[in-house]
């Protein structure tokens, strides 16, 4: 039992850990290469992994890809 929950601890803090450095690379919707507007350019699931999600820049092309879908 004691393992079940250090496991456990772990996955929600490696998901926690995702879903900041998803914020980071959002940047609020503004590119960190050119200051422009990210816009969702697709989505992607892993076979039992979860999806990923796209974002292109408007002005330059400059993609990030992220665990969470930004609003």
């Amino acid at each position: 039992m004691l393992i079940f929950t250090i496991l456990m601890g772990m996955l929600i803090l490696g998901v926690g850990y995702e879903t900041k450095l998803s914020q980071e690379k959002w940047n609020n919707g503004v590119c960190t290469e050119c200051g422009g507007k990210y816009r969702f350019s697709g989505a992607t699931h892993l076979r039992n992994g979860g999806d990923y999600y796209y974002y292109s820049c408007e002005d330059c092309d400059h993609t990030i890809k992220t665990n969470i879908l930004m609003k």
